[in-house]
């Protein structure tokens, strides 16, 4: 994954051999730009409590990569939660 520069805000830039690879490194570059997961330490019981059995949906691919990341944002924001790894 990279990070791309954009007029207002950060561009995150993710690939991968299938777009469940690509929503993996995703969610890795979103939380990679908040903070340095080098210091992330990995919490298995809140991993398996917090980060399994993610939902989203849109119209189209678009809207569905935004409420993909609006919704590992709001775990962030209500449990605390980082992802260092994802599968």
């Amino acid at each position: 994954f990279e990070y791309l520069d954009h007029t207002a805000d950060i561009q995150l830039h993710s690939w991968g051999e299938n777009m469940e690879k690509c929503l993996e490194q995703l969610i890795k570059c979103m939380f990679g730009y908040m903070t340095d997961l080098d210091f992330v330490e990995v919490d298995q019981e809140m991993s398996s409590s917090v980060g399994k059995n993610i939902a989203a949906q849109g119209h189209d691919w678009q809207s569905l990569i935004y409420s993909f990341l609006d919704e590992w944002l709001f775990i962030f924001h209500d449990t605390g939660f980082i992802a260092k790894e994802v599968e």
